[in-house]
Parts: structure tokens; sequence; C-alpha cells
């Protein structure tokens, strides 16, 4: 955990002290001091399970409908160690200025998307996808970087 959630979690945890501490010196019924300090404990839990989502983790929300792809890793399904696999891409939201990594559940038809993207990256076209937000998308062309090269010799 890095520096800053560690100080988060931690004034977080002194304001919720707070709110427990005068709530259990106030004049009121057992039973509410004591929803207050149960709830007061599960949401500092829960603010500190959901640190890790601050780490750089792959977002596992739905893509952006329009997006350029930078990079994926491609983690197949193994049925021998019942793991379903996934897709981890790296793309930035069209519009946006920072990209973000984001993790599919694995498809066949997206992994195939996807290595023949590769290909045609590496010819110097960028990759411009689509999502219709129900885990389908559709990469293509976007132009080329730089011009083609053309040769000087007759």
């Amino acid at each position: 955990m890095t520096e800053s959630a560690f100080l988060l979690a931690l004034s977080y945890a002194f304001v919720t002290f707070l709110l427990l501490l005068i709530v259990t010196r106030a004049r009121l019924s057992i039973k509410i001091r004591a929803i207050t300090v149960i709830s007061g404990a599960a949401f500092y839990i829960a603010h500190f399970l959901s640190l890790n989502g601050l780490g750089g983790w792959p977002a596992t929300l739905t893509l952006p409908e329009e997006f350029q792809l930078h990079a994926f890793t491609i983690v197949e399904p193994n049925s021998i160690q019942n793991e379903p696999g996934h897709i981890y891409v790296w793309i930035q939201e069209t519009g946006d200025a920072e990209p973000r990594a984001y993790s599919l559940p694995y498809s066949s038809s997206v992994h195939d998307q996807l290595t023949a993207s590769e290909k045609r990256r590496q010819e110097g076209y960028q990759q411009k996808g689509r999502s219709d937000g129900s885990g389908t998308i559709k990469i293509s062309n976007a132009s080329r970087r730089l011009p083609q090269k053309v040769s000087l010799d007759n």
C-alpha cells in the first residue's frame, strides 16, 4: 500500500474513532449506539478494502464507448486449475488525456480481434475501438502515425 493510501486510511480511522467516541458518550439508547458503532466499523473496513482500487489495479468497469488501444495481455482460461481467464487492455478514452487499464472476462472473439490488431499496430496503424457496453468490442484501423515511406529509387 502506498504512503498516501496509508495516510488516507489512518485519517479515516481517526475520524471514525472520534465519531464513535462521541456516540458512545452521548445519551442515546443502547440500540442506536450499538448500530452506530457497528456501522462505523463496517464503513471503515469497506473503506480500507476499497483502497486497493487506488493502487493501479485494472478497472473491471465497462469499457468506454470509443477508445484507442495501446496494449493488451491475454490470460487464457485454464480448465485444469479452474481459472476462467482474463484479458487486460490498456486503453485511452477518446478525448481523455490519460490511458487506463481494464480487466475483461476472457472471450475468444475478443482474443482474435486483439491478436489481429497487434499485427496492424506493428504496421504503423493506430487501433481504435468501440464498445457497446455488453462486453462486445470492435477494433479497427485509424490513420497511420507517419506517412508511408516512399522509395526514391527509380
